[in-house]
């Protein structure tokens, strides 16, 4: 009799191993890294970094460009909407704002946002006031279009490619500027180094609440669909490190769920430890610091939505 039971338990948890839902990957010992020893001696480091970069360029799938439905330049001090329409896909909406009078010196600001909410009306509308032109390339307007490709190639990689076509799309018609910069925040952060695989350098690039230990994430705070997730990797810091050397502002505000030792969220067993968050960004600055670039990181009382705007504006307005 044990040994029936023994066999129909098996019997019954065979299925369960294979009902692993999208993106819940475990450590994979032939996950991609940038080599651990070329970070910390420097030997090897620019190689790998380039070959990491051409492993993601084409593990992303394919998608072709898409087209303006409107290519009149975009008006000056107003806030518009503008459809990019994909061959085999959707038309996807991107908002621009613009100020009334445009520095041409200054840069266009990509804001990549998780959701297109108030924070994204926040920043966008704030940097509008200031004087800035704002692309928002938001996932609120974007997530059932995309459903259909980022399955094949993950979520992050499958958006940073889709609003970096629509911006090659969309900066022609945009007024008067100097390169680019990019502000995100939450899931936006994550998108932001694929978004960049694509463009021109930056000037620089502000993140935010994006100190996550991918580990701690797979074992401790499992949501679906999991749009964080990667099956490559087992740290965002190879991802991360393929924007540098462009200036980046790492911000991490104390009133973030994610920010270190707090309370655990709903769903996760506990909360990020300090060495994890921070033992990332150590990473990070070596990797920096080594392609030559500038790394900063900046500890405010924002939350996980919304970037510490004034910080922000303040590290491009520098380079």
């Amino acid at each position: 009799m044990k040994r029936l039971l023994a066999v129909l338990l098996l019997w019954c948890a065979a299925p369960l191993a294979h009902a692993v839902p999208q993106y819940e990957y475990a450590y994979r010992p032939d996950a991609r890294d940038l080599s651990f020893a070329s970070i910390v001696t420097g030997s090897g480091y620019t190689a790998n970094a380039s070959a990491f970069k051409a492993y993601i360029r084409n593990a992303t799938p394919a998608i072709s460009a898409c087209a303006l439905t409107d290519t009149s330049a975009v008006l000056l001090g107003a806030t518009q909407t503008r459809g990019c329409a994909f061959p085999a896909g959707p038309t996807l909406n991107v908002r621009v704002r613009t100020p009334a009078a445009v520095t041409p010196s200054r840069p266009v600001i990509y804001l990549l946002s998780a959701w297109g909410n108030a924070a994204a009306d926040t920043v966008g509308s704030r940097a509008q006031a200031d004087g800035y032109v704002v692309v928002e390339l938001t996932y609120q307007y974007w997530v059932d279009a995309l459903a259909p490709l980022y399955g094949a190639g993950g979520f992050t990689p499958v958006w940073g490619r889709v609003a970096a076509l629509v911006a090659d799309q969309v900066e022609p018609v945009l007024p008067a500027h100097t390169g680019s910069a990019v502000i995100s925040s939450a899931t936006g952060s994550l998108v932001a180094p694929y978004f960049l695989l694509w463009r021109d350098p930056p000037r620089a690039v502000v993140t935010n609440g994006v100190l996550l230990s991918l580990d701690w994430l797979r074992r401790n705070y499992r949501v679906g669909p999991n749009y964080w997730d990667l099956g490559y990797v087992n740290s965002y810091a190879p991802v991360f490190l393929t924007m540098a050397p462009a200036p980046t502002q790492w911000q991490m505000g104390t009133t973030d769920a994610f920010w270190p030792n707090t309370a655990p969220l709903p769903n996760a067993s506990r909360g990020q430890g300090a060495d994890e968050a921070f033992g990332l960004f150590s990473t990070l600055e070596r990797g920096w610091t080594l392609s030559g670039g500038d790394a900063d990181l900046y500890l405010g009382a924002q939350g996980h939505l919304e970037p510490d705007y004034a910080a922000a504006i303040a590290f491009i307005a520098a380079h």
